[in-house]
């Protein structure tokens, strides 16, 4: 793709989506309330636990799931690449984890 082209795609990309860093920050704010809904899950026995989650690495399991969840389905806008999943990929991979 020549330069000018490639900036313009660029531009367009950014103007469809917020900043990253608005973003990350909304994901930063879901950790602490994401790890509590899977240690309930857990103790009520409505999902297992084949992580391995506990109350002290409770929060970052959560980032990671959170961040991969994220990369998963925004990947290819960011980076104008194939590799980007759907949300239904996003329920079976997370079905695996936990189910």
């Amino acid at each position: 793709m020549p330069i000018c082209q490639e900036r313009v795609h660029k531009k367009k990309a950014a103007e469809k989506f917020p900043p990253l860093d608005d973003l990350i920050q909304m994901l930063g704010k879901l950790i602490r309330p994401y790890a509590v809904f899977m240690l309930r899950g857990i103790e009520e026995g409505k999902i297992q636990n084949r992580l391995g989650i506990t109350v002290e690495n409770a929060e970052k399991m959560s980032a990671f799931i959170l961040y991969g969840i994220w990369g998963l389905i925004y990947n290819d806008r960011f980076t104008q690449t194939a590799v980007g999943t759907g949300l239904d990929d996003m329920e079976v991979i997370l079905r695996k984890l936990f189910y």
